[in-house]
């Protein structure tokens, strides 16, 4: 799928393997995949603000880029979205 790189598909399958997926519920699998999504988006305004910064040598531009990353509105949507291929 053009949304998800294959290393998203790989780190969510070696997760879904360190939890025993054989074991859990369907809704509980998805959960942890939407878990690993949310905790690789934690870092995006920190990585943001360092591009940023790096960039343009300001750090108010660097902390304009970061808290521009939640002017995106699907953010939190895309981030914690997991498609039934994962599993």
């Amino acid at each position: 799928m053009t949304q998800h790189p294959p290393t998203a598909y790989l780190v969510g399958a070696l997760v879904l393997k360190a939890v025993h997926f054989a074991g859990l519920r369907w809704d509980h699998a998805v959960l942890v995949l939407r878990l690993v999504d949310v905790a690789a988006v934690t870092l995006l305004p920190l990585l943001t603000w360092a591009s940023v910064r790096r960039l343009t040598r300001s750090p108010r531009a660097g902390l304009v880029g970061a808290l521009a990353l939640f002017g995106v509105p699907q953010l939190a949507s895309i981030a914690s979205s997991v498609s039934t291929t994962h599993l």
